[in-house]
């Protein structure tokens, strides 16, 4: 007769490969856009008439941008791989929210650059796509449990509901 924690062990994963991959691209793609929007803040900075009002909110928002996405993608990758349905939908909220900062990067800004759009409109893909990863694991995450017999716990750890 198997443990609890043998079939746990034995059971096929429910946690999704194609959002890690995504997950590890928008990783390498941070940097970059952070970079590249920094650059292009800078340089707005200096050759155009930038309201100083304007200037220094943006560059500070560039930074918790930055943040949300970092917290977004950990919180991501560990709901993925622990099969964590609430770790992915904090980090499916911080996606969300980050969605709508790349938005206002690529739109609102007080001058945009076609680089602006470019570089903003690549990490709007990007986090799309990561979105629609996220919803799709916890679904999966959610159906595999279901099938299964158990619940998942906040922990990620996935044990069998007797009825009494």
């Amino acid at each position: 007769m198997q443990t609890s924690a043998q079939a746990d062990f034995m059971r096929p994963s429910a946690s999704s490969f194609p959002l890690q991959l995504c997950l590890i691209a928008s990783i390498f793609y941070a940097p970059i856009w952070v970079i590249v929007t920094l650059a292009l803040m800078i340089f707005k900075g200096v050759t155009l008439p930038y309201p100083p009002s304007a200037f220094w909110p943006e560059v500070v928002s560039i930074a918790l941008v930055w943040l949300v996405q970092y917290g977004a993608v950990t919180l991501g990758k560990r709901g993925n791989l622990t099969e964590n349905t609430s770790g992915l939908g904090v980090a499916l909220l911080l996606l969300l929210l980050a969605e709508c900062a790349f938005v206002y990067f690529m739109w609102f800004q007080v001058y945009v650059l076609m680089l602006d759009l470019a570089v903003s409109a690549t990490f709007v893909i990007i986090n799309g796509l990561n979105v629609i990863l996220t919803v799709a694991a916890v679904r999966g995450i959610g159906q595999a449990n279901a099938m299964q017999g158990g619940v998942l716990l906040a922990s990620g750890d996935s044990r069998r509901l007797k009825a009494e």
